[in-house]
């Protein structure tokens, strides 16, 4: 997400935010999506727009044009398209309007510029955490506020590295699926962000990463909740809370159980020196996020 023409990705609305990507893609000519199901719930679902003429790749083509209308369905393996539409340009030059890559530019400024209004502590935060980590790190997040705000905040720099269970958001995914990716590919760090709630689905996996010697790092955002229905409570009930309040067990000690560490945190700082340091030692280590005002109060 550093190359001057990626604009991120276009969620928004719901627990996204507002996105100004959504409205703008649906100006441009053509759009050439590449293996996405454009899946309901994240896309038209939410209010992304696309131009008029939509060419999609994907090898279900019984999905094609479910959401949007497709003028050209291609069915097929993307990597494959991308390599037959490369040898049909061939030699020849592909004009890069300064037009329109000016107009990318301004649109990636005024995302960002738009995530920052709405979500300060949130972008510093993931900015904090992109800085503690490698480009290779790879980043497996569980159903929880931070996940939906790392979405849109946390830069990603190679494919294959941000594991998020989009759609439904089924909780428990992200410790799991962060053991899995340790395995696969145990060179690179691996970052669960997790909040207390989600971790407990699966927190017995502590036990497999012992038995096992795999090594994620566990960062948990804690607000003694279910974060995102507390919210919701919050904002569209009066502030009526009913069965969204936890009562958790102490994280830290429950991972020294297991052989394993873990630090508490209460600013940024002190998180941004925790993942610097847990990432070095490449052990499995507990990140515990405390955050008794929810994510957004976290600085």
């Amino acid at each position: 997400e550093d190359h001057p023409l990626s604009l991120g990705q276009a969620l928004g609305q719901r627990i996204w935010g507002e996105n100004p990507l959504q409205e703008w893609l649906g100006t441009c000519d053509v759009a050439l999506v590449l293996g996405s199901v454009l899946s309901y719930r994240t896309t038209v679902g939410v209010g992304m727009k696309l131009p008029r003429t939509v060419i999609h790749v994907l090898m279900d083509g019984d999905i094609i044009g479910k959401n949007y209308e497709t003028a050209i369905p291609i069915v097929g393996q993307s990597r494959a398209v991308v390599r037959q539409l490369l040898d049909g340009i061939g030699d020849r030059d592909v004009y890069k309007g300064e037009a329109f890559r000016s107009e990318v530019e301004s649109m990636r400024e005024q995302i960002y510029e738009n995530l920052k209004d709405q979500w300060g502590n949130e972008v510093r935060t993931f900015e904090a955490i992109r800085a503690a980590t490698p480009r290779d790190t790879i980043f497996s997040l569980d159903a929880t506020v931070a996940a939906s705000r790392a979405s849109r905040c946390l830069p990603i720099y190679q494919p294959r590295t941000f594991m998020h269970p989009h759609g439904w958001a089924g909780l428990g995914f992200g410790f799991p699926a962060a053991l899995g990716a340790k395995v696969g590919k145990p060179e690179s760090p691996v970052v669960c962000i997790t909040g207390d709630g989600g971790f407990q689905y699966n927190f017995q996996e502590l036990a497999t990463a012992a038995q096992y010697g795999i090594h994620p790092i566990v960062l948990m955002f804690n607000d003694n909740a279910w974060g995102v229905l507390k919210g919701r409570q919050e904002e569209g009930f009066n502030g009526r809370i009913i069965g969204t309040d936890l009562v958790n067990p102490d994280f830290v000690k429950l991972f020294e159980s297991y052989g394993f560490g873990g630090t508490k945190v209460t600013t940024v700082a002190e998180l941004a020196q925790a993942l610097e340091d847990a990432v070095a030692a490449d052990k499995v280590h507990l990140i515990e996020a405390q955050i008794p005002q929810g994510f957004g109060a976290f600085e």
